[in-house]
């Protein structure tokens, strides 16, 4: 802890009081701990929060330390004041948010066809089902209420300070595992979960898309076929080692799985632009980013079903950008789901593209590294394969 974490916490271990000394009329709460009460109220429960957030540190950058957590640690150090002193609880608090970090495992119920036993998404894995050790926790649950049923189970191991900070960390990682999936999915349905409408006729009708994603691409030993693999590989690498394509890459990948499963248009547009922007504009400092996505994007061949040109599919790019920025920026509702679904599949072909560029083999140099690379070649055939082709559709 630095020398204002320190003295903030020697002034709130002078500042709160034992149990039996408190204030009823005055706002506080009790902390008990064995034969120890200590009371946080007025200037006591203010510096409590303070030190707290000054504690607490991001848990995607080093697995973090959560608010909450720092508030157990500093009550738990007020406590040791009791009987050890102030420099006692100093010492303790110090070594306990500098302690080593813990393990988690985290798991989510999917529901995914894939042939392979175990598949392997970066830092996550698609599982057939829980692990053995963790199979009783379903154990007497009825199947209606057990979520695992009949489905199979997205996980991953994190490594953090406290359980808070974990679930922060597997949320960011379950989500990128997520994206990888849908990408991998011949359905990719906007709605996963089944709804209940009544026709006119009082008859209830159950609808919804397929809820289970059939998964392709996907070999045997539990790997995705390139160009996913490549992007699945660049997902288990750290932020700091990854090339800035790899980086786009993933982010793009993300945006895409936000606006397959977006339920407002307006939002799948919004989304599906900025996972193209991730691809197809250099930075911040480029203008007229609605022409440069559409510009860069008819380089490389694209295929909308409904437009016969690439020059009819730039026009398109551009007119349904200025449609995003009006949802965006002025909250205008954008009310074409068709056209909202035929961008979604070109963002996916998009993605798939910029993965191929991370293959060593696509060209002599080797894989594209930066967004120059990736748009100024030269690359063979594989690097600039067609966008809109072979994707998959959304059913």
């Amino acid at each position: 802890m630095d020398s204002e974490s320190v003295r903030m916490l020697r002034e709130l271990a002078s500042t709160v009081t034992e149990a039996a000394e408190i204030d009823h009329e005055e706002s506080h709460f009790l902390v008990t701990r064995g034969d120890d009460s200590l009371a946080f109220q007025g200037e006591a429960f203010l510096l409590l929060r303070a030190l707290g957030r000054r504690l607490a540190t991001p848990a995607l950058a080093g697995g973090g330390v959560s608010e909450t957590e720092a508030e157990e640690l500093i009550i738990q150090a007020c406590l040791r004041t009791v009987h050890d002193g102030a420099d006692a609880a100093v010492d303790w608090l110090t070594a306990a948010i500098d302690g080593e970090p813990k393990s988690y495992w985290f798991g989510v119920p999917v529901s995914a066809y894939c042939a392979a036993e175990q598949l392997e998404l970066g830092s996550t894995r698609l599982l057939q089902h829980l692990p053995a050790h963790l199979s009783g926790l379903t154990d007497g649950m009825p199947n209606e209420a057990n979520p695992f049923h009949s489905a199979q189970v997205l996980s991953c191991d994190v490594v953090a300070h406290d359980a808070a900070s974990a679930e922060v960390v597997a949320s960011d990682l379950l989500d990128q595992g997520m994206s990888l999936l849908r990408l991998l999915s011949d359905r990719r349905p906007r709605r996963l979960v089944t709804y209940v409408g009544i026709q006119p006729v009082d008859q209830p009708v159950f609808a919804g898309r397929n809820r289970t994603l059939i998964l392709r691409h996907v070999a045997s030993d539990g790997r995705p076929w390139p160009p996913y693999l490549y992007i699945a590989d660049a997902m288990a690498k750290n932020e700091e080692h990854r090339s800035d394509w790899e980086r786009r890459t993933i982010a793009a990948c993300r945006w895409h799985n936000r606006a397959v499963s977006a339920g407002w248009p307006s939002a799948s547009l919004v989304a599906s632009f900025t996972a193209l922007e991730c691809l197809f504009v250099h930075g911040k400092s480029e203008r007229l980013k609605g022409s440069m996505v559409a510009t860069r994007v008819m380089r490389q061949d694209p295929h909308v079903p409904h437009l016969e040109s690439v020059e009819e599919i730039g026009a398109w790019l551009e007119e349904l950008y200025q449609r995003r920025n009006d949802a965006a920026h002025e909250g205008v509702s954008f009310a074409n789901e068709i056209d909202a679904d035929r961008l979604e599949q070109l963002t996916a072909a998009s993605v798939e593209w910029a993965a191929r560029h991370l293959d060593r083999f696509h060209r002599g140099g080797g894989v594209c590294t930066t967004f120059e690379e990736a748009h100024d070649g030269p690359h063979d055939d594989l690097g600039n394969a067609d966008l809109g082709h072979d994707a998959g559709r959304s059913d």
